[in-house]
């Protein structure tokens, strides 16, 4: 097997949100973590038979997975979707370290850190609500971001 060929295929699961092929790939990854030294890692294979549980033991999981929820999307794009972890990365330590984050000039206390993580809730309810009042919406198109007319004329000129 290759193994470019099996990164590319997770990359094509998970972007697409295809349940199946996700599933396979973890099967076949598990062999190079444990090869490789990656031990925390080997968990992947308890982690796949609860994932395979999951029909029997709770549908409505199972269906959901199967309809491409097991992944995440910040837009509706086809190709958008991402793991759990990715996005707490993306999200959660960007507003941390964000001007008005956790690490710019607020204190590391247990009690602030908590205030702060508890507070960004409130702040979803506030910015839905901004862009409701003003009309600014933050939408997404189904097209892919390069097939767009400003796009193509850019690349028309090179």
């Amino acid at each position: 097997m290759d193994t470019v060929d099996l990164l590319r295929r997770f990359l094509k699961a998970d972007r697409s949100g295809n349940w199946n092929v996700y599933l396979g790939i973890l099967r076949e990854t598990f062999p190079f973590l444990a090869a490789v030294g990656h031990n925390l890692y080997t968990k992947v294979y308890l982690y796949l038979q609860d994932l395979l549980q999951l029909q029997p033991t709770n549908l409505d999981v199972f269906t959901s997975f199967q309809a491409g929820h097991h992944v995440l999307r910040r837009t509706d794009r086809f190709w958008a979707g991402l793991s759990s972890d990715l996005i707490i990365e993306q999200v959660l330590i960007r507003c941390v370290k964000a001007t008005e984050g956790l690490t710019r000039g607020r204190g590391m206390l247990e009690s602030q850190r908590s205030t702060w993580l508890l507070s960004m809730t409130a702040c979803v309810d506030i910015n839905e609500a901004m862009q409701s009042f003003t009309g600014f919406l933050f939408t997404t198109s189904e097209q892919h971001k390069d097939m767009t007319a400003a796009i193509q004329k850019k690349h028309e000129k090179t």
